[in-house]
């Protein structure tokens, strides 16, 4: 059986666009690893979705792939 390590990130901060307009930013992370061998992980699942108030924009991500630990 492969162990399942959830993980949860809430970033939030500015963002801005070439004119000079400025707003608050947030973007969450929901996803889960698994280990396949010493220092490589499987991410199985990263999904992610933000708010962007500058373009009024709700931008959604989902991926798979490695994670190389050091």
């Amino acid at each position: 059986a492969f162990p399942i390590k959830p993980y949860i990130e809430l970033l939030i901060g500015g963002s801005g666009v070439k004119n000079g307009s400025t707003s608050f930013a947030a973007r969450y992370v929901l996803g889960a690893d698994t280990t396949i061998l010493p220092h490589v992980d499987w991410r199985v699942l990263d999904f992610s979705g933000g708010l962007n108030n500058i373009a009024g924009s709700h931008p959604k991500t989902i991926s798979t792939g490695l994670v190389l630990r050091f």
